[in-house]
């Protein structure tokens, strides 16, 4: 963002005009779109109904969350601290409202949750590397977002140790695009 101060003729009690220059931010780089796939997953169907601490936190302001609340969000933080990307890139998503530095979720809560139905979407993909480097949750989105559609990614880890057990949950929108990608 550039600052440009600006002043009218030379007058004793004026005083000079601050005019904010915002420069486009591109929502077209690779961070825009990592970005975006995130904040989506937050606010998506599978995430934000089980989410009982984003939904108190809406709650709190009459269904917004303040937008530099996601600068604390570990998955964020790692990749950018510029809040102006973030509003961008919330303004971009659809099923989200952007007022006043917060975002709300504009989609209703599906009613019921069907664990059965969930599970009929899901594949579980066994064998990936236990020991470093550790695949991450971003490597597998880029490797099989490009067969298909994810609606979420889950690396399993040992609740102990809270190490990697070399699976992964991926769920996607229908049983049949599950079966169609990873069963034949």
């Amino acid at each position: 963002m550039e600052t440009e101060i600006v002043v009218k003729e030379e007058q004793p009690d004026v005083k000079p005009e601050v005019v904010v220059k915002e420069e486009p931010i591109d929502l077209t780089t690779p961070l825009s779109h990592k970005l975006k796939r995130q904040l989506e997953y937050y606010f998506g169907d599978i995430n934000y109904p089980k989410d009982k601490w984003m939904r108190a936190k809406a709650a709190e302001n009459n269904g917004y969350i303040p937008i530099d609340l996601f600068l604390t969000f570990n998955r964020i933080k790692e990749q950018t601290s510029d809040i102006n990307l973030l509003t961008a890139i919330f303004k971009s998503i659809t099923d989200l409202d952007v007022v006043d530095g917060k975002v709300k979720r504009l989609k209703p809560i599906p009613d019921s949750f069907d664990p059965k139905a969930t599970e009929q979407c899901t594949v579980i993909l066994r064998g990936f590397p236990r020991e470093e480097p550790i695949v991450t949750i971003d490597e597998i989105t880029d490797l099989l977002s490009a067969h298909a559609p994810l609606l979420s990614i889950f690396r399993k880890k040992n609740k102990k140790t809270k190490e990697f057990r070399g699976r992964v949950f991926v769920q996607f929108a229908s049983p049949e695009e599950a079966k169609k990608k990873y069963l034949n």
